[in-house]
């Protein structure tokens, strides 16, 4: 963990919570039943790619291809109970997204056009 030293001298974490989100190894949050569309399955078994590994990190907040801004979304959106918006790079570049309902009883995998 990075430390500072504010003006008193007591060390001082500055990890702000979109760095803490990302650093969790635990779920964040209730996924649901978990769902995925026909283009969401296809575009991961082109690629070769573990929905069960994609639905670990969304639960996890490890949002690593979303900006701090749309991390932030997410962390509040945890926090006060509010739809959890995650969007993943498959490996021939494929956008995915996953989203878990406000009430965390539903979790879609599906591809943006597939909105």
């Amino acid at each position: 963990m990075l430390l500072s030293t504010c003006s008193v001298g007591a060390p001082q974490s500055v990890l702000s919570p979109v760095d803490l989100a990302r650093l969790t190894m635990q779920p964040r949050f209730a996924l649901g039943r978990c769902v995925a569309t026909p283009g969401a399955m296809s575009a991961l078994s082109r690629n070769r790619q573990s929905h069960s590994y994609l639905l670990m990190m969304h639960e996890q907040a490890l949002w690593i291809h979303m900006d701090d801004a749309g991390v932030a979304r997410n962390v509040q959106a945890i926090e006060a109970g509010g739809v959890v918006h995650g969007v993943f790079n498959l490996r021939d570049g494929q956008v995915l997204w996953i989203i878990t309902d406000a009430d965390r009883s539903c979790t879609t995998l599906l591809l943006p056009e597939e909105y």
